[in-house]
């Protein structure tokens, strides 16, 4: 990470699961038990060229759209199917239009916790300190939280 944070200027604080890590389908078609059933369906994926490959690899139709399209697109059919972290169907009521969901755990999405460098190290050590080891716990909790909701 020190090549990271001298090349942007960006001090890494740590990863975190991207509203729970493992993704998971839910979609109006079938229930994906396997590869082959991902045929033919249209997935919304982020607009992510490895997202893409990955779901037309496995013969899905990869429709790429930022979030903010991505209900419209589900209940007008323009998608059939989406990817996400379990927690999002439950957050934004997914299952209202999207009556098959399946825990696959294809793609564990990351987000990373950076802070400015300048900043940071312009900081009392003390305060580096707490802020090092808050993002640890912070890191922590957040995992455990959301097992509790999931499982």
């Amino acid at each position: 990470m020190e090549q990271v944070r001298s090349e942007t200027g960006f001090r890494y604080l740590g990863t975190l699961d991207d509203g729970g890590g493992f993704t998971s389908f839910t979609n109006s078609v079938r229930l994906i038990k396997e590869p082959k059933d991902l045929v033919g369906i249209r997935v919304r994926t982020e607009e992510n060229p490895a997202h893409v490959a990955l779901m037309e690899a496995l013969g899905a139709t990869a429709i790429p759209l930022e979030w903010g399209q991505v209900i419209t697109a589900l209940a007008t059919g323009v998608a059939d199917a989406q990817f996400n972290a379990p927690i999002n169907g439950t957050k934004y009521k997914l299952y209202e239009i999207l009556p098959y969901a399946s825990y696959t755990g294809h793609i564990y999405n990351t987000l990373n916790w950076v802070v400015n460098d300048k900043w940071f190290s312009d900081l009392p050590e003390n305060y580096q300190e707490i802020i090092l080891r808050s993002a640890r716990e912070a890191i922590t909790i957040a995992r455990g939280y959301y097992f509790i909701f999931i499982f």
